[in-house]
């Protein structure tokens, strides 16, 4: 049994700290992955909305200008 406990080696005293900045790291990291995929999401949306409002807008506008070459060109 001695032979076993020899073989684990020394007992690491600092591993409770280690463990607790690599925790709060983690933490930490996992916050800013949360934080990132939120505004990929926000800019996806945004990006939709801006499309739609210019092919909306592009449509209006180019429909006007339809009407005044049809009167301009009859």
């Amino acid at each position: 049994m001695q032979k076993r406990l020899d073989e684990i080696g020394p007992v690491n005293l600092v591993a409770i700290e280690e463990y607790e900045e690599t925790e709060q790291r983690h933490q930490f990291l996992t916050t800013q992955h949360d934080d990132l995929v939120n505004a990929k999401t926000q800019l996806l949306e945004v990006i939709n909305r801006i499309n739609t409002q210019t092919r909306t807008m592009f449509l209006e506008t180019f429909e006007k200008i339809r009407d005044n070459f049809r009167a301009m060109f009859v």
